[in-house]
């Protein structure tokens, strides 16, 4: 009962910093206590908070899906979900926007992802801290021209948006 409470707490933490972005994404709770399903929630953009600066940080976070150098359809929605954390402090933020960019950055979009519990990285990095560093969202990619893009997971922790790349780019055709 207190991982719901924990999840609920989260989820609606996530709302909440959305609400000063100048667009508003609607995350929902699916009410599952453990992610690979993402999110049912229709995102639309929203910028992600201003930092100071952007930092890779590619050992903070995992994308699980989608599948890295896979080919997608662009007129069906995109699962995006996988966990992110701040290594330095074992913290899970409570917010993390997932960004979806063409290999030249000319084509973009960046939508708010839903929190959710993810009890294997927590048992497998052995930090309690992190059980509830699980995200998710189904992505309208649409919009996005045919191509090749680097899906991102973006984190806003003190001051600096630190950045989890994909390991390959996926393709929409």
């Amino acid at each position: 009962m207190r991982y719901m409470y924990t999840f609920l707490f989260m989820v609606a933490a996530s709302v909440l910093l959305a609400c000063n972005k100048a667009e508003q994404a609607t995350p929902s709770p699916s009410g599952q206590t453990t992610l690979p399903a993402a999110s049912k929630s229709v995102p639309q953009p929203v910028a992600v908070a201003p930092a100071t600066s952007e930092v890779i940080a590619n050992d903070n976070c995992d994308i699980n899906a989608p599948k890295p150098g896979g080919t997608f359809d662009r007129t069906e929605k995109l699962a995006v979900w996988g966990y992110a954390f701040d290594k330095s402090t074992w913290a899970v933020p409570p917010a993390v926007s997932i960004r979806i960019a063409s290999l030249h950055a000319d084509d973009k979009l960046t939508v708010l992802a839903t929190r959710g519990a993810r009890r294997d990285v927590a048992e497998a990095f052995k930090r309690r801290e992190l059980e509830n560093s699980g995200f998710g969202i189904e992505v309208d990619v649409a919009a996005l021209a045919p191509g090749s893009y680097l899906v991102s997971v973006l984190q806003e922790i003190g001051g600096k948006v630190y950045v989890c790349n994909s390991p390959l780019p996926i393709a929409f055709k």
